[in-house]
């Protein structure tokens, strides 16, 4: 069977649009069959964004535990532009056999939005058309 979904999670600095991202992690699935098929998750460098950084989430960030602070100092992030291209490469990877890719986060208004307004801020296309969020 198909699967035509992509669940995407961001952990960001910030509870609006134009928050600065830390962190995604998207899955392709089939919500009818529970299948999970191709992973993406990557790590963001903060110092190249341009993104809002909220001080209740940052206080949230301090609050959590040891690991989860230490996810956000991780060798190996990429800037926002190279998560942009490597989502896009991801999704156009996906979506070769598939044009009607449906994404799914917490909320069409928080990461779907996120992502999207992070995209039309550093000028590149999304990859997935706002009628399937």
């Amino acid at each position: 069977m198909m699967m035509n979904d992509v669940m995407c999670d961001l952990e960001t600095m910030d509870n609006t649009a134009t928050a600065a991202i830390v962190s995604i992690g998207a899955v392709e699935c089939n919500l009818i069959t529970g299948e999970i098929g191709k992973t993406f998750y990557r790590v963001i460098d903060l110092t190249d964004q341009k993104g809002t950084i909220n001080a209740e989430t940052l206080y949230w960030w301090m609050g959590q535990s040891d690991s989860a602070r230490k996810a956000l100092l991780v060798p190996g992030k990429i800037s926002i532009i190279e998560m942009c291209n490597s989502f896009t490469r991801w999704i156009n990877y996906l979506t070769a056999a598939n044009d009607s890719i449906r994404l799914w986060g917490n909320g069409a208004s928080f990461d779907n939005s996120i992502l999207r307004q992070t995209f039309r801020f550093y000028k590149k296309e999304f990859p997935i058309k706002y009628w399937n969020d």
